[in-house]
């Protein structure tokens, strides 16, 4: 579902949007010439103490450049809230559940899933290509460019990888087409909007 805060109001109501997914097996990630490029990672039942604690997670492979997806796949806590990175290195990440500003921080136990992938475009199963990159970014949209160009509309998820503002924010997508997608990040309603740059991974797939 689309999730609202409730800073500013306590409306929830949400208009459409389209809704984007891909599922991965736990393990390696490879492609289609069986070459690792990335791996997916199941981390069970973390719960977050507070806003200062941040878990490191090592990665089975080293990255010259890795981009990291992470989000919640249960709903065991009702404050609304995401995964935030930071720290991340050739062998390892470093997550927190961040809840928004106005909540108190704390959250209850979640199942995680996060999927890492090294830098570049590559041919994955089923005629697939999949593309990772990051960016420098903030509230603005801006738009960002394949590395390669899809024949189709591709799926396309996004998340902050670092945390230079102290402010919770998570990442916007709009304005998806066969070569480009436009990426913001959005701090919760209440905040002024306003948000330090930060580096923003896109991981997109989508047909060749």
């Amino acid at each position: 579902m689309t999730e609202e805060e409730q800073s500013n109001d306590l409306e929830t109501d949400h208009t459409f949007e389209t809704l984007g997914y891909f599922a991965l097996d736990n393990g390696d990630i490879s492609d289609v010439n069986g070459i690792a490029i990335g791996e997916a990672i199941k981390i069970p039942s973390y719960g977050q103490p507070d806003r200062a604690t941040w878990q490191k997670q090592t990665l089975k492979r080293s990255y010259k450049a890795p981009v990291v997806i992470c989000m919640m796949n249960t709903y065991n806590g009702g404050n609304a809230a995401h995964i935030r990175l930071q720290g991340i290195t050739a062998n390892s990440f470093q997550f927190q559940i961040e809840e928004w500003n106005s909540y108190d921080g704390p959250h209850t136990t979640e199942d995680i899933s996060c999927a890492v992938f090294e830098t570049g475009s590559y041919l994955i199963d089923g005629n697939k290509r999949l593309t990772a990159q990051t960016y420098q970014g903030d509230h603005n949209w801006k738009t960002n460019t394949f590395s390669n160009a899809f024949t189709d509309i591709p799926v396309v998820m996004s998340q902050c990888q670092t945390r230079n503002g102290g402010q919770a924010v998570d990442t916007r997508i709009n304005g998806i087409t066969k070569i480009s997608c436009s990426v913001r990040l959005q701090e919760e309603e209440k905040n002024d909007q306003i948000h330090a740059v930060e580096t923003i991974g896109v991981v997109s797939i989508g047909s060749k």
